[in-house]
This record gives structure tokens, C-alpha cells and sequence, in this order.
């Protein structure tokens, strides 16, 4: 069956406005009041397991069936690529209010500062998108594996580096 525009509007506002005003403004707006009893019997009904009512690729709060592979591809981009965004703009906005020799060389609680926050921040993100989006949080997850991994690279090269001056 296809959703008419009255089922859609009541859908997309029924979160933010009260059943009496939404009804008011469909009938200011011409539609019949068959169709408005249609589309609200529609809305009360439960959903069957397995459909949705889906949002669009921004909806983050209902829990997303995924149809296809690029959707898990596209939720796993936007967790991987989104989690080194975010955290850039970050770093950004912190130093730009909070020049970086106050961590570096503030008292030795103050150093961590930035690495608890973006721990919180990681952790946060994670346990909101679990139940909702999980390939959004399989990608902050890699982002965080792969941070580790080069970081181990890259440590080990310097010691490698540094072994061969002593």
C-alpha cells in the first residue's frame, strides 16, 4: 500500500506536536477526513518484525534493517571517517580555546585530558549506535583498532631508529 501525504506528515511530526493539532492542520490543508482516519489508523498500528518506517540515512534514533550491502558499507564509512571528522574538529576547537602547552607541560593530570574526552566521546558513540546502527559503531571500532595498530607501527619504527644511535 502506498504512504500518502497525510501518513507521511503525521509521521514526520507526530514526535514533536500533539495528535489534535496535527489533525487540525490536515484539515486546514484540504485533506479528507477519510484519508486523515486512514493515515492515522495506519500510524497506530504496530509494526510487523522486520519493517521499518525508515527515516533516511540521518534517522539515528530508530533501529535501521539494513536491505542491502552498500547500506552496512555507507553506516561503516560514516562511523570510520565521521569519528576522525568529529575528532578533528575537536582537537580544533580545544586548542583554539586552550593553547596545547597547557596539556603538554600542565601538571601530569591535565595531559591526559584530551584522551580521556575522546575516550568518553568513542565509548559514548559506540553504546548509542549498538542497538541502532551497528555498523556505525563497527566503524568507530576500526578507527580505534587502526589508530592503535599504526600508532604500534610507528613506535616501533622509532625504536628500531632510536636503537640504532645508542
Amino acid at each position: 500500500m502506498a504512504e500518502s501525504a497525510a501518513l507521511r506528515y503525521l509521521l514526520e511530526n507526530s514526535t514533536r506536536y500533539p495528535k489534535d493539532v496535527l489533525m487540525k492542520n490536515l484539515k486546514d490543508a484540504g485533506y479528507p477526513e477519510s484519508e486523515i482516519a486512514a493515515a492515522l489508523k495506519q500510524l497506530a498500528q504496530p509494526l510487523q518484525p522486520g519493517v521499518t518506517r525508515d527515516g533516511g540515512f540521518f534517522d539515528f534514533k530508530n533501529k535501521r534493517f539494513y536491505k542491502s550491502v552498500w547500506q552496512k558499507v555507507g553506516d561503516f564509512a560514516f562511523g570510520f571517517f565521521g569519528f576522525w571528522v568529529i575528532g578533528y574538529i575537536f582537537s580544533r576547537l580545544l586548542y583554539a580555546f586552550i593553547p596545547f602547552r597547557f596539556f603538554a607541560y600542565g601538571p601530569l593530570a591535565l595531559r591526559f585530558f584530551p584522551v580521556l574526552v575522546s575516550l568518553g566521546i568513542f565509548i559514548g558513540v559506540i553504546m548509542y549506535f549498538w542497538k541502532r546502527r551497528r555498523w556505525i559503531s563497527y566503524g568507530v571500532l576500526a578507527t580505534f583498532v587502526i589508530g592503535f595498530l599504526l600508532a604500534g607501527i610507528v613506535l616501533l619504527f622509532l625504536g628500531f631508529a632510536l636503537r640504532s644511535f645508542y
